[in-house]
């Protein structure tokens, strides 16, 4: 039965910890990191989170645009189109600009226009 399950746990905590001190504030406090680690979710988040995508139709944009997706081999059955995505922390957006390189001289920029999701893949098309 489910009562039994969770008595098991309790058990195992005791037979674990050798603390026998003050047993049932150390199974409170243990059985509270556990309810909040399995509320949580994952430990780790995901590497990239795309917000509202919508489908890749490649005839809907200029030429410059369908050349570079060309070049990625995008297909309307492995890519989706997002206006923001956090890739590992950090939001892009449409409209932003962001470093490409440092040269020399300076850094070179560029604007994010589009953000192409691919199955294969993550890319940005920049001006």
């Amino acid at each position: 039965m489910r009562f039994e399950s969770k008595h098991g746990y309790f058990k195992n905590c005791v037979r674990k910890l050798q603390n026998f001190k003050n047993v049932c504030c150390t199974l409170a406090d243990r059985h509270q990191l556990l309810q909040a680690y399995l509320i949580e979710g994952s430990f780790f988040p995901s590497v990239l989170v795309v917000d509202a995508v919508m489908d890749f139709q490649v005839k809907t944009y200029n030429t410059d645009v369908q050349e570079a997706v060309g070049y990625f081999n995008f297909h309307r059955s492995n890519t989706v189109v997002t206006h923001k995505a956090i890739y590992k922390g950090t939001t892009y957006k449409a409209g932003m600009c962001v470093v490409l390189s440092e040269e020399d001289d300076g850094y070179s920029l560029g604007k994010i226009y589009y953000l192409f999701w691919s199955k294969m893949e993550t890319t940005c098309i920049w001006s």
